[in-house]
């Protein structure tokens, strides 16, 4: 059994508020702004226009469940982050549900990620590659020699993560998952 060392926790939290200092001051959104704009991204589906969909009451489920929101504070946050033009609100009916979700049940809401809103996560994400690039360059010769060896490694371990935690969403971004030798 692997126990972690605390100061990987010291690490993660100190990460971990950079990170969300940069993001606010990059994209002038809060934190659950842009977590939810990411798990639209992460977890939606693709439609016929390249639109990633999530369907509301899914989203709903997981603040509710993730971050103990109750529903007018989901609507406010959903809200602003319409009138910023990140995300859309449409109606599907059943034969576009079955196309985009394979369930065609019933009539359903669901939320819209814009292009905009796209936009904002990957410029997220290249000022935090940004960051990381900062960080590393200031580590001492060694150290930096090291972390970009360990990039493959980590990468493998990031899809591993990702495999086990939904392994659904992990053949959806990278095949069916392969065992790979050590």
């Amino acid at each position: 059994m692997i126990k972690l060392p605390d100061e990987f926790f010291h690490a993660f939290a100190s990460l971990s508020t950079a990170m969300i200092k940069v993001a606010r001051e990059k994209t002038g959104l809060s934190p659950i702004e842009l977590f939810v704009l990411w798990h639209i991204r992460h977890v939606g589906a693709v439609d016929a226009n390249d639109d990633t969909v999530i369907i509301r009451a899914r989203l709903r489920k997981m603040l509710e469940a993730v971050f103990d929101f109750q529903p007018p504070h989901i609507s406010s946050l959903l809200e602003k982050l319409q009138e910023e033009k990140l995300i859309a609100h449409r109606w599907l009916d059943s034969s576009e549900l079955q196309t985009i979700f394979g369930d065609g049940r019933q009539r359903h809401d669901v939320i819209v990620l814009l292009r905009s809103g796209k936009a904002k996560i990957d410029e997220l994400k290249a000022t935090l590659r940004l960051v990381a690039i900062g960080m590393v360059e200031k580590q001492n010769p060694g150290i930096r020699t090291f972390i970009r060896g360990a990039l493959p490694l980590l990468t493998r371990i990031a899809k591993s993560l990702v495999a086990e935690l939904e392994p659904g969403r992990f053949t959806m971004l990278y095949g069916e998952r392969k065992d790979e030798d050590d």
